[in-house]
């Protein structure tokens, strides 16, 4: 069963482990270029364990109030959950293309039916300030589709360089430059190319020179090692068929002591093989 995971915090380390014996390689990487070194990974540590008891079950009216966040510390990590090894459940590709042909609907046909909601209402629905949204221009919130506020846990502070993990139309980012000023940088990045038109277009009109979006993937994120202060991501995580390999990339662009703050969907139970192997469900 799918529960609704408000948010989690998670501090980078001295080192980190995600399970597994080695780095992994991503096949067909665009951007080597932001490598200069491999994050060193190799026993499972206490990546994701957020207390679910209590959260509705995805679907219930209940998802639609705000929820109570949960934080996990990864300063001294201990042991415990190991990343799942989902990457050969499904076709990588295939999976990214069924995701953009969604999220393509969601940039072009924003007032669509979805099964999810998008735009002002949700972002109501979540808690967002409604002094930082209310003023946004109807592009630039139209296509929101986060599954809850990671916003809420911890305040950005000005100058902070914050990464956006999965953009989408920008919306969180530009909740971001606005707290981070004229002197921090937030980067977006999707693999979604209606979604980067969107996202720079509405960057553009609301005039915020502190934001840039980069075309890329969670596995394969084209931004320098250590770079970020802070990573961001609404609802993305569950949508990647490599989670391992892109929470090593949130590992790589973080600095020591910087912090990952996301919202996502987590299942409460086992879930079948032939349901994880099934792209439709991933989607649905």
């Amino acid at each position: 069963m799918s529960h609704w995971l408000s948010a989690a915090i998670l501090r980078r380390a001295s080192s980190l482990t995600l399970g597994g014996t080695s780095p992994s390689v991503c096949p067909g990487r665009k951007n080597e270029k932001y490598r200069s070194k491999k994050s060193e990974l190799s026993e499972p540590a206490a990546v994701m364990a957020p207390t679910l008891a209590g959260v509705p079950p995805l679907g219930d009216e209940a998802v639609r109030r705000r929820n109570r966040p949960a934080i996990v510390s990864m300063a001294q990590p201990t042991g415990g959950y190991a990343m799942s090894e989902s990457r050969t459940l499904v076709d990588a590709e295939a999976l990214r293309a069924e995701v953009s042909k969604k999220y393509r609907e969601v940039a072009l046909e924003p007032g669509a039916e979805f099964h999810f909601h998008t735009g002002r209402p949700l972002a109501a629905r979540l808690g967002y300030d409604p002094a930082i949204v209310d003023p946004m221009p109807d592009a630039a919130v139209e296509s929101f589709a986060g599954v809850a506020n990671p916003f809420e846990l911890r305040d950005l502070q000005p100058g902070e360089r914050v990464v956006d993990m999965g953009s989408g139309a920008g919306f969180d980012c530009f909740v971001a430059a606005g707290a981070v000023g004229e002197t921090g940088v937030v980067v977006g990045i999707d693999m979604t190319e209606e979604m980067l038109v969107k996202s720079r277009a509405n960057a553009e009109e609301m005039g915020l020179s502190n934001v840039e979006f980069r075309e890329g993937l969670l596995e394969d994120v084209p931004v320098e090692d250590g770079w970020a202060d802070v990573v961001i991501s609404n609802g993305v995580f569950n949508l990647c068929s490599d989670k391992k390999a892109a929470f090593e990339e949130v590992w790589r662009v973080l600095r020591s002591g910087g912090v990952l703050q996301f919202a996502d969907i987590a299942n409460g139970r086992p879930v079948p093989e032939d349901a994880l192997r099934d792209i439709d469900l991933w989607t649905a």
